[in-house]
């Protein structure tokens, strides 16, 4: 494997991890807003 394409991967790995991590902070933020309105 060439050294681009090892660059290339992790760097979309370390994207779709960021990914992730957003969507999952955004889910847990908003489920505590709906237990805090009931």
């Amino acid at each position: 494997m060439e050294l681009n394409e090892m660059v290339n991967l992790g760097l979309e790995i370390v994207f779709w991890l960021i990914l992730l991590i957003y969507i999952g902070a955004r889910l847990t933020q908003t489920k505590k807003v709906f237990k805090q309105q009931y």
